[in-house]
């Protein structure tokens, strides 16, 4: 009987760290951020001059859409090209033009934008990489001169009222994400490199406020703007335009990333896949309207990603071996009460 019990025992504590361990919080692994990295974590003025060009109160407006994109570092297909949208642009033609006419999708292939706000992906979308890979596959065939997706927030801000909108009112700007049981930041340690779990200050746009192409541009009517402001006294900024459309986005990547020491292998591509399989739940971005007058606004918008499902033979290692001990354990009790019974 007492090996019956300590065999018992033994299947419990089996199962038990094999749960705490598959369970358990991790940190996150190599994580990659872009549109962001010029942005500072400065304050500007509490009370920026007010911009808006009729007597109305401003109704600022702040959309913010998922897509997964090609990776912004290195893959030909992301960039601006001035293509015809849905035609012969590139990644961010389309988006720029799906945000500005109201389309949810537009393109096909690598270019494709299509709005999955409050969907569920593949961790694929978040998989980049420095070497040739697409849908975290090396050799499927639209890898060549990709180095996979990224996430990315496409926002447009702007004043229903029709005044004026500036980047400056653009405050707390954050990407939080569930990984291992924590909710993880993705641009506070910017700021400060402590600051990594939620709840955190994230940045703001007050010492980072020119446009730059492909991460935030302009509209004043029809006049597409992609560096400096329409202000004509330059750095005081007070212009302001009709419309701003920008984005920025998060991915992983493979340790030896971005350096060299990457073999290019699918083994490097298909460990990191099978991480975020296991621990990542979903991406939100966080956003602040703040002009420094108006009351603020709190603007979230938040994409999912596909739980692991474990395959049939990993499930059998990690609960049929503890079952088997405990049903083994229960038959050695069982038979020596027989034993005991018939003696």
């Amino acid at each position: 009987m007492k090996r019956g019990l300590a065999i018992i025992t033994a299947g419990v504590v089996c199962l038990f760290f094999i749960t705490a361990t598959t369970y358990s919080a991790v940190a996150p692994i190599k994580v990659t951020v872009y549109g962001l990295e010029d942005v500072g974590k400065a304050k500007g003025p509490d009370n920026l001059p007010k911009v808006s060009g009729t007597a109305l109160q401003p109704n600022y407006v702040l959309e913010m859409y998922w897509s997964s994109a090609p990776n912004a570092f290195g893959s030909a297909s992301f960039p601006y090209n001035g293509g015809t949208p849905c035609v012969s642009g590139n990644w961010w033609d389309n988006a720029e033009w799906s945000l500005r006419t109201g389309l949810s999708s537009c393109g096909t292939g690598t270019v494709m934008y299509m709005n999955v706000t409050d969907d569920t992906v593949d961790v694929q979308r978040a998989t980049v990489t420095c070497f040739n890979s697409w849908d975290g596959d090396i050799t499927d065939p639209l890898a060549p001169g990709e180095y996979g997706e990224r996430m990315h927030i496409m926002y447009r801000f702007y004043d229903a009222n029709g005044g004026k909108v500036r980047l400056q009112y653009l405050k707390n700007i954050e990407i939080e994400y569930l990984y291992g049981g924590t909710v993880w930041c993705s641009f506070g340690l910017f700021a400060d490199p402590s600051d990594t779990i939620a709840p955190c200050e994230g940045l703001d746009f007050s010492s980072a406020t020119t446009f730059v192409p492909n991460k935030r541009i302009g509209y004043d009517g029809s006049t597409r703007i992609t560096s400096g402001d329409t202000d004509p006294l330059g750095a005081s900024y007070t212009a302001g335009v009709d419309t701003i459309i920008g984005s920025f986005g998060q991915a992983f990547e493979p340790d030896c990333c971005p350096t060299s020491t990457c073999a290019g292998t699918q083994d490097e591509v298909d460990h990191l896949i099978n991480q975020l399989f296991h621990y990542l739940r979903y991406f939100e971005a966080k956003v602040t309207i703040d002009d420094g007058t108006n009351p603020t606004q709190d603007v979230s918008a938040i994409v999912y990603f596909h739980p692991y499902k474990v395959p049939a033979f990993t499930s059998y290692g990690y609960f049929a071996l503890p079952a088997v001990v405990l049903l083994l354990g229960a038959g050695v009790l069982l038979y020596r009460r027989k034993r005991s019974a018939h003696s």
